[in-house]
């Protein structure tokens, strides 16, 4: 994957500003000046900002601090990770299970999915590459492709990233399972409290369609 561009950009605030309306300017700076990242999209709105100061990534729960409060004075330096946006989006895939060998073509389906090489799936744990099929701009649909990794047998979440693994969107469950202890059969279980109540068949039988119109 194509390492991020790099881009320095400088702001002029009071100490009373707030990390919100900091992220906030950050983001209309970036669509004025016609960054790579916001040419995707002219709505600031739709831009995910990662914050970084001295070393710390700055949570969303501190979003309501002035900046005097969080150290930052005059000549500090922030580091920013922007990304477009998808968090309020819904996520499906098909199929939903695979062996613990893993290997299935999976297909992850959402409203939007920005199209870059930086786009990258996660099954509970282990991170796999993806590519965009479909961003979703002419029939409102996006589609991405991932192959399933190997994994042990039981569920998963599904997760999406569309910035080499920064930020991530949960998905849907999907299901692993050990194909050398599974079988296609079906086991029957009879209550005691009724056995010998009703007569069993254990001959094949066959359905057919009564197409009479009578129930």
């Amino acid at each position: 994957a194509k390492a991020p561009e790099k881009q320095e950009m400088k702001l002029c605030v009071l100490e009373a500003t707030q990390l919100k309306q900091l992220r906030e300017l950050i983001a209309l700076r970036l669509v004025q000046e016609d960054a790579p990242i916001s040419k995707r999209s002219r709505k600031r709105d739709s831009l995910s900002l990662q914050l970084v100061y001295n070393g710390q990534l700055l949570p969303s729960e501190d979003d309501e601090k002035p900046l005097s409060q969080m150290g930052v004075g005059d000549g500090s330096v922030f580091h920013c990770l922007a990304s477009l946006a998808s968090q309020l989006q819904q996520l499906s895939c098909f199929p939903q299970q695979c062996s613990v060998d893993g290997g299935r073509v999976v297909h992850i389906l959402g409203e939007r999915f920005p199209d870059n090489d930086r786009t990258v799936c996660r099954f509970g744990r282990v991170i796999t590459g993806a590519t965009v099929e479909d961003d979703g701009t002419e029939g409102g649909i996006s589609q991405l492709r991932c192959i399933a990794p190997p994994h042990p047998a039981g569920p998963v979440t599904i997760s999406v990233s569309f910035d080499g693994g920064a930020t991530w969107l949960e998905g849907p469950s999907f299901w692993y399972f050990d194909p050398t202890t599974c079988s296609g059969g079906y086991g029957v279980r009879v209550v005691a409290d009724c056995a010998g109540a009703l007569p069993l068949r254990t001959d094949p039988f066959r359905l057919s369609w009564d197409r009479s119109g009578r129930d």
